[in-house]
C-alpha cells in the first residue's frame, strides 16, 4: 500500500536558462534535472514508485499526479533558493550534510567519491585522477567517470567541476555544452 512518504513530488524553480526540477520522495531529494533540460522535462518517466515491499508501479508518473510543485519544507525552501541564487550568477555552496539526498543503493565508494566532490570549490576544477585519489581511491579515475555520469543531482554534487587530468573539458551527462556553460557561469570559460 502506498503512503504519502512513497509519493513523489515535482518542484521547479526558476533560472534563465529555463525552469529546473527537483524530485522528491518523502523527505528525501532523488534527482535534479538542470534548467530546461530534456531530462528536467521529462524526468518522472524514469522512475520506479515502490508501493510496498510487495507491489511496484512503474507506469509514467505525471505532475496532475503529484503534490504540489510548491517548497513546502525548510529544506526544500532553501534549496530552491540555493539553486535560483547559482543560476543567477551568485556564489553558491551546497553543504551535503545538510541537503536531505537520497543515497539509498549507494555503495561506499559512491558516497565517498561524492563527499569528495562536495569539497571542491565554486569556481574551480579537479581531475577524474585527482577526485580518485582524494576519494581514498588513487586508481579508480574511470570509476570517478562512472559515478559523475550517473549522479544524479548535478550542480548539487558538482560533477561539472570535474575535468580531465591534460585540463580539456572532458564528457557531462547533459552534454559538454551544458558542462562549459556551468564552468563559465563559476568563472571559468570553457569552449564546447
Amino acid at each position: 500500500m502506498s503512503t504519502n512518504s512513497d509519493r513523489l513530488r515535482r518542484i521547479t524553480y526558476k533560472s534563465p536558462y529555463g525552469p529546473g526540477v527537483l524530485v522528491w520522495r518523502g523527505e528525501l531529494l532523488i534527482a535534479h534535472g538542470l534548467p530546461g533540460s530534456k531530462v528536467a522535462d521529462n524526468l518522472f518517466s524514469s522512475f520506479t514508485l515502490i508501493t510496498s515491499k510487495h507491489e511496484s508501479s512503474s507506469a509514467r508518473i505525471s505532475s496532475a499526479g503529484l503534490d504540489s510543485d510548491i517548497p513546502r519544507t525548510t529544506a526544500e525552501k532553501k534549496l530552491v533558493r540555493q539553486l535560483e541564487n547559482y543560476f543567477a550568477g551568485k556564489k553558491t555552496a551546497f553543504d551535503l550534510r545538510k541537503i536531505p539526498i537520497d543515497r539509498t543503493g549507494w555503495k561506499l565508494f559512491q558516497s565517498r567519491v561524492a563527499d569528495a566532490l562536495a569539497a571542491v570549490r565554486y569556481g574551480t576544477t579537479i581531475s577524474y585522477a585527482e577526485l580518485a585519489m582524494v576519494a581514498g581511491h588513487p586508481r579508480a579515475s574511470r570509476a570517478v567517470g562512472n559515478c559523475m555520469a550517473a549522479n544524479p543531482y548535478p550542480v548539487i554534487i558538482p560533477c561539472h567541476r570535474v575535468v580531465r587530468s591534460d585540463g580539456s573539458l572532458g564528457k557531462f551527462s547533459a552534454g559538454r555544452g551544458w558542462k562549459a556553460r556551468l564552468l563559465s557561469l563559476e568563472g571559468l570559460p570553457f569552449s564546447e
